[in-house]
């Protein structure tokens, strides 16, 4: 039953990684979206303690915890990278950021009846 909740959560922390890509996709390079996830894994731990114990709000859907953390994130992200990183040239798309999305979205489409069964059982 433990290694149930735990890989829960893990997948929840994994689509709130997910959520935040989306903000920077097509910008960054595979390094950075490594070090964007490393951070946003204990990121998102400490913003889960803050959620579930300090304020005690109970997230049945992942509002607070999931979405908007991966959004946010994702949002400061893109907006410390733009004082950063200039762009040359206007965006567009490639290849491997299309794959990247691609990806990002099945994963997200497959775990989320996960996400309903995590908080029925």
């Amino acid at each position: 039953m433990v290694d149930q909740i735990l890989i829960t959560q893990a997948s929840y922390c994994v689509a709130a990684v997910l959520i935040s890509f989306g903000g920077v996709i097509g910008k960054v390079g595979p390094k950075e979206l490594l070090v964007m996830a490393v951070i946003e894994v204990i990121g998102y731990a400490l913003n889960e303690v803050v959620v579930a114990y300090s304020v005690g709000a109970f997230d049945a859907g992942g509002s607070m915890s999931i979405h908007a953390f991966g959004a946010y994130f994702g949002l400061t992200v893109s907006i410390v990278l733009s004082s950063k990183i200039k762009p040359v040239r206007r965006a567009v798309s490639n290849y491997s950021s299309n794959i990247t999305a691609l990806i990002g979205t099945l994963f997200l489409w497959l775990f989320w009846p996960s996400f309903n069964f995590g908080v029925a059982a």
